[in-house]
């Protein structure tokens, strides 16, 4: 085992995480992230990671892309950081136990502008904007959606775990 790329890897992967942690901490007034899970529903043959990342990364995010900016020039800038996401299925360590029926799902952290936060969340009710909840649940391959803000004491946690399996 090569030591020194463990280190840097490590080191890195701690820099970058220290670093996101400051960013959403500093920029609060302008961002504001959420946690977010999405399992995904076997529908045909082509059930694999390819396929759920890509399904999450067209379909579910332009669905909220849409619902951010009315303009499409505009929605591309809509989410700036699209890879902080993590998949999951199957997954297990010494300490858990996994199952074959675990289902196929992803993990991310999504920042949502400060002037968006209408058309994204409902402060009254504290949940997901009722049109958009609708939206991403009409997608055919998606169970489930649980989204919350990630808060100040969760952010740096949410952040280790999204990365932990990125290629640095």
């Amino acid at each position: 085992m090569n030591y020194t790329n463990t280190t840097s890897s490590l080191y890195t992967r701690e820099t970058l995480v220290r670093s996101w942690t400051e960013f959403f901490t500093q920029e609060s007034h302008e961002w504001k992230p959420f946690a977010l899970t999405v399992v995904f529903r076997k529908v045909d043959a082509n059930s694999n990671q390819a396929r759920y990342e890509y399904e999450y990364r067209t379909r579910f995010l332009n669905k909220i892309r849409r619902r951010l900016e009315s303009c499409p020039r505009n929605q591309a800038n809509a989410l700036p950081f699209e890879d902080m996401f993590y998949y999951e299925k199957d997954i297990g360590s010494i300490f858990k136990k996994t199952s074959s029926r675990s289902p196929h799902h992803i993990h991310a952290l999504l920042p949502i502008k400060e002037k968006h936060m209408h058309r994204f969340w409902c402060a009254d009710s504290n949940e997901i904007n009722a049109r958009l909840r609708k939206d991403l649940e009409s997608i055919d391959v998606v169970q489930s959606v649980l989204i919350e803000p990630a808060t100040l004491e969760r952010r740096e946690s949410w952040i280790r775990y999204i990365s932990k399996r990125k290629e640095m």
